[in-house]
């Protein structure tokens, strides 16, 4: 699939996806921000809750996750498609952030075409084409059965 539907603020826009280089360029911009993320909320797995100062760090990372990355998270679906760029006043006045990060899911989904990667790498793979019995096989025949009955052998002079 080359493009999807998703809805900002009651309206429907189509995302395209991007061509190898564009997309590859997107995802490199993309990486920045989603490291900053994934290293804040990483200090989560041994933060005590019970002190004050647990707490407090909890709430600078909520702060910065929620109102930092947001922005550039949006700046990332802008970037990804020029169809929404061009609307961004209409969106950013009358869509929620919900339905822009569902937004950008989709526009991650075109750029990590993972569902075709996971197509390929599911038990049977991708479904194969079928094969002809007059293609040639490996080992040369052409798929056609040989003679019950020996072919009588003539000679030209």
């Amino acid at each position: 699939m080359r493009s999807k539907v998703v809805t900002l603020g009651g309206q429907e826009y189509r995302i395209d996806q991007l061509p190898m280089r564009p997309n590859r360029e997107w995802r490199e911009q993309l990486g920045e921000p989603l490291t900053e993320l994934v290293s804040l909320l990483g200090g989560f797995q041994n933060l005590q809750i019970d002190s004050a100062g647990g707490i407090a760090k909890i709430i600078t990372v909520i702060k910065d996750v929620l109102l930092g990355s947001m922005d550039r998270l949006l700046e990332a679906l802008y970037a990804y498609s020029p169809v929404l760029a061009a609307d961004r006043e209409r969106i950013e006045r009358e869509a929620y952030d919900d339905e822009a990060l569902a937004a950008l899911g989709v526009a991650v989904s075109l750029a990590y075409p993972l569902d075709m990667a996971l197509a390929v790498l599911k038990p049977g793979g991708l479904s194969a084409m079928p094969i002809s019995s007059n293609s040639r096989s490996v080992n040369g025949g052409n798929g056609t059965p040989m003679p019950t009955v020996p072919r009588k052998r003539t000679t030209k002079t």
